[in-house]
């Protein structure tokens, strides 16, 4: 995931580590070492993503959540 978007609202699909795939909408707060700390908009709690395992990702232009 490119850096440019540190501090924009995202929706992103992820492989969790149980295999199963989830989409968020999350604002990221940081990139570094291939870990993402990103605020999760449907719960507000930090969570911590491996780049990784992020399968895909979009801006959020309309930020109604």
């Amino acid at each position: 995931m490119p850096k440019k978007y540190v501090g924009e609202l995202v929706e992103i699909i992820y492989l969790s580590k149980s295999g199963a795939f989830t989409q968020r909408k999350v604002t990221i707060s940081s990139i570094k070492d291939g870990i993402i700390r990103a605020i999760d908009k449907g719960t507000g709690e930090w969570r911590t993503f491996r780049e990784d395992s992020i399968m895909a990702w979009q801006p959020v232009i309309n930020s109604a959540v």
